[in-house]
């Protein structure tokens, strides 16, 4: 349910270079304890989790910076987190493989330097 609407974001483009995603707990949901200064070390029930998601602009273009973010309960995590991954691997269909032709061909060119000055010696 949470992931969809990650997926169904218009404003996001898919060839974007940069996305940043934080996880924060959700405290707004629980009430306050009484007595004890430290009840949040040991609640009750799991809390919730807050999903965060930006295109990753900086401040320079902070018009065009697209945020997101959305609340998932505990027990809904893991199918959030599994949805979530199908949809990391769909963007990266997009990527493409670094060219590292240019360092093969230096290291072959030092290989071949080097082999052919013992060869004359």
């Amino acid at each position: 349910m949470y992931v969809h609407y990650f997926a169904a974001a218009p404003e996001i483009p898919r060839d974007s270079s940069s996305s940043l995603v934080t996880y924060g707990q959700d405290t707004a949901s629980t009430p306050p304890a009484g007595d004890d200064s430290f009840s949040d070390l040991h609640p009750a029930n799991p809390l919730p989790v807050i999903v965060r998601a930006t295109n990753g602009k900086s401040k320079k273009h902070r018009d065009d910076k697209i945020k997101l973010s959305t609340i998932v309960q505990p027990d809904a995590l893991e199918s959030f987190f599994a949805s979530y991954a199908n949809i990391c691997k769909g963007g990266m269909s997009a990527l493409k493989p670094r060219d590292r032709s240019k360092k093969k061909a230096k290291s072959r060119k030092k290989k071949g330097g080097a082999v052919t000055a013992v060869a004359a010696a």
